[in-house]
């Protein structure tokens, strides 16, 4: 049971330090952690749905392995990001940890981070972990995921100039 409402330990790395970064004290909303044994039963399930977008959903439930997810709301303070210290910090816990930044924005109210593991093989599921901080949430996720299913459905959805940037990132 404690295993459903705590992170992982890379995406509890990843909050601590980003928490730290931003110098400001937060309060939880919702931590939770899901695997094959929460996931198999819920796919199975989308097959007695009939939706008009059930096949997106499918699509996307299939493309997870795991999922480890925080949602983190700003208690007392301010945010007041070192950007230098959220990205030095960060990179040297994470990398100890068997993982590099794949792509970090930093503007003046959000900051994106994404790591993903070093050992993730080219042809099998893709470990990404990311933190999405803004001027009163943190948002922080570790995922399996299989890129193929995850390329399909950004295929179906998004513009053209992203689907061409996904499927160079996904091939990297």
């Amino acid at each position: 049971v404690a295993s459903y409402v705590t992170l992982d330990r890379d995406a509890a790395v990843l909050r601590q330090h980003v928490m730290t970064a931003s110098g400001a004290a937060w309060d939880t909303k919702i931590q939770i952690s899901v695997g094959r044994a929460t996931l198999g039963p819920v796919r199975a399930g989308l097959h007695l749905v009939d939706h008009e977008h059930v096949a997106d959903a499918r699509l996307a439930l299939g493309a997870v392995r795991h999922a480890s997810i925080g949602v983190y709301e700003l208690a007392s303070g301010n945010v007041q990001v070192s950007r230098q210290q959220l990205l030095t910090e960060t990179d040297q816990a994470m990398r100890q940890r068997g993982w590099s930044r794949l792509l970090s924005v930093a503007e003046q109210r959000e900051s994106v981070l994404i790591y993903v593991a070093d050992d993730s093989a080219s042809d099998g599921p893709l470990e990404l972990c990311l933190a999405v901080l803004t001027e009163r949430e943190l948002v922080v996720v570790s995922a399996r995921v299989n890129p193929d299913e995850l390329g399909e459905l950004v295929e179906r959805h998004a513009g053209k100039e992203l689907r061409k940037n996904f499927r160079q990132t996904a091939r990297l």
